[in-house]
């Protein structure tokens, strides 16, 4: 297999790790897996196997002890980590075609919160819990008021991730040219719309896939032309 590229960044709660999806390529075919990466020593530890299909963003569970794909509920477990937390009750959020849903970790069926008309690319839950932010395919970003349903649009924009106080939300914006990738950067804006800034504003570089550090004092993004990741700090 060729070189690995690491996408869709996200810190754990407790700030010492960073989880990605990443992914290799073989006779142009491409095999993905979850990594999970420390802040400390930059030491990468392969949490799944690599497998043709793996959609979404990896999440981590409320205390780090697992990791599931926002695109389904199926857990992953973190290596010489044991949870001793009771879990019965635990409210998980995930994207599903035109729906996100909701349900406990111990319960089925998932109930519908959201019904976006089209597919829903990405959705985060916000860290005070009240709020998710998603992106609509062919359209905007979202963000949902889980109690009483409301929703703003805060216009173009992919990938959503939460400040620390869940008041701000990072993100990035593209452009192509029909076939390829002309332009990405990454922006934060603040959730009722306004304040939107330009974070990298880089011609040089295509910076995508932002996560915000639980401190809120850092943005962590992979680049596409070198799949590395990097850490840009928030003023």
């Amino acid at each position: 297999m060729n070189r690995s590229y690491s996408h869709f960044t996200l810190f754990s709660h407790d700030g010492q790790s960073i989880a990605a999806r990443v992914s290799k390529y073989e006779n142009r075919r491409r095999f993905s897996s979850i990594a999970v990466y420390s802040i400390e020593n930059g030491a990468e530890k392969l949490i799944t196997d690599y497998v043709k299909r793996l959609p979404g963003k990896p999440v981590w569970s409320g205390d780090d002890d697992f990791i599931f794909m926002n695109s389904s509920h199926t857990q992953y477990a973190i290596p010489g980590k044991s949870s001793s937390v009771n879990r019965t009750g635990e409210m998980v959020y995930f994207s599903d075609s035109n729906r996100i849903m909701k349900r406990t970790l111990d319960s089925e069926p998932a109930t519908e919160l959201v019904n976006a008309g089209n597919h829903i690319l990405d959705s985060q839950v916000s860290p005070d819990g009240q709020k998710i932010a998603y992106q609509v395919y062919g359209g905007n970003l979202w963000v949902l008021d889980i109690e009483n349903n409301e929703k703003i649009d805060l216009g173009v924009g992919e990938h959503p991730t939460w400040s620390a106080d869940s008041q701000k939300l990072a993100y990035m914006i593209t452009e192509d040219d029909g076939h390829q990738l002309t332009q990405s950067d990454i922006y934060v804006i603040d959730i009722n719309g306004q304040g939107k800034v330009n974070l990298t504003n880089s011609k040089a570089k295509f910076e995508m896939h932002p996560d915000w550090s639980p401190n809120g004092k850092w943005i962590a993004y992979d680049t596409t032309e070198d799949g590395k990741i990097w850490m840009q700090e928030v003023k």
